[in-house]
């Protein structure tokens, strides 16, 4: 009976706390803090592409002011980026966006590569309006990485963190 109790409790407490922390930012982002910069993070997105061998992922963050997309991918044979490895980004309004790395660093066991684009504040207006419908990213080995695996609800959910953080974050800091 006591080990129910626990778990009831454990179960509760963990509830409660996972509520208070929903509630530290309108958009529901995680908050990660390095030094005096707020890193506000969406979900982490994993995509298919036209090469079977690479496990590609995508996040929406905000670091500063700062909206943009996080491509991660599987250190595989020796894989980089660097400033030439632009991600081309076609949004619903037929446009596309040339995105260039503001930041690229490899995780802590040296599996995961990740890239951050940034989006232009002239082009912000554009990525809160419309949704994604296609992606193209490059690395020193994939010359031109096709994001086939981007469906709808991802590419709406994306342009909802969007519009969240440029709304309620962003506009009111």
């Amino acid at each position: 009976m006591i080990k129910i109790g626990k778990i009831v409790f454990g179960t509760l407490f963990f509830l409660v706390s996972t509520q208070i922390f929903a509630q530290k930012n309108p958009c529901n982002f995680t908050e990660e803090r390095k030094g005096d910069t707020v890193i506000y993070k969406g979900e982490m997105n994993y995509l298919g592409t036209t090469h079977a061998e690479l496990r590609i992922s995508l996040q929406f963050q905000m670091i500063g002011n700062e909206l943009g997309l996080v491509f991660g991918l599987n250190n595989i044979d020796g894989i980089s980026m660097d400033s030439t490895n632009v991600a081309y980004i076609q949004l619903a309004n037929d446009k596309e966006y040339i995105l260039t790395p503001k930041q690229i660093s490899l995780t802590k066991d040296n599996k995961r590569l990740e890239c951050r684009y940034v989006v232009s504040e002239q082009d912000e207006q554009d990525f809160i309006s419309y949704v994604i419908t296609g992606i193209y990213i490059s690395t020193n080995i994939h010359p031109q990485i096709d994001i086939s695996d981007f469906n709808r609800y991802t590419a709406r959910r994306i342009c909802e963190r969007f519009k969240c953080a440029h709304d309620k974050i962003k506009n009111t800091k």
